[in-house]
């Protein structure tokens, strides 16, 4: 009898502590922001547009694929921060966030930054066909989920997205490019590499708001 007292009293206590772990609620309503490119995102000349709101659209998608979130509408959203005169890209002030919620009913405000993008060659340099480029893009992405009741930093996660590329000189000037640094790229590399680097932080997160992951993990 006493075994099974201090048996049942271990159970109380690791689900007690396995519900601690935990900083949401299951399936909290959220919001996604657009995000942000940051300034040094990369390096020397560069010619990205839109690397902000394609990673939080792919944030968004792979949200809703988690299942464990309510996702809002964030066009719906961005028509009534409009009206309000409230700013729906990049960095949230806790008072925004606050406001929002109010607005939108969302329990969480997700905000980002495409931290880097940039390119590393590998090889080049075969005869004829104008040569191969080979190369790989790196994207950094940076996802923070903030109480939109407290306007309180809940939890971050970083992701790291990576695309090899490797096109002939002549099929890389036919297609739709990116200029990084002195480098060509593909914009197909540049938004696989934002898709990967989206979902890797989205992952984390959820992990990480659920209690899933040791912090000993954490970055």
């Amino acid at each position: 009898m006493r075994l099974a007292w201090i048996g049942c009293a271990w159970l109380m206590l690791f689900f007690a502590h396995a519900e601690a772990a935990a900083l949401i609620e299951p399936h909290p309503s959220v919001l996604v922001m657009e995000f942000a490119d940051h300034p040094d995102a990369a390096p020397y000349e560069i010619s990205l547009s839109n690397v902000g709101k394609t990673a939080s659209e792919f944030a968004l998608m792979w949200l809703v694929e988690e299942q464990r979130f309510d996702v809002l509408d964030a066009e719906q959203a961005k028509e009534t921060a409009k009206t309000e005169g409230l700013r729906m890209t990049g960095i949230v002030a806790p008072d925004t966030a606050k406001r929002l919620g109010r607005l939108t009913g969302a329990q969480y405000i997700l905000y980002g930054t495409v931290v880097d993008v940039s390119v590393s060659s590998t090889g080049t340099e075969t005869e004829g066909w104008g040569g191969v480029s080979i190369g790989t893009t790196k994207a950094t992405v940076v996802i923070k989920c903030m109480d939109a009741k407290t306007g309180e930093l809940v939890m971050g996660a970083k992701g790291v997205g990576k695309s090899k590329t490797s096109y002939t000189k002549i099929k890389l000037d036919q297609q739709e490019t990116v200029a990084i640094g002195t480098r060509k790229v593909t914009q197909d590399s540049v938004t696989s590499a934002l898709q990967k680097a989206s979902r890797e932080a989205v992952e984390l997160l959820t992990r990480r708001l659920y209690g899933e992951e040791d912090n000993k993990q954490r970055e």
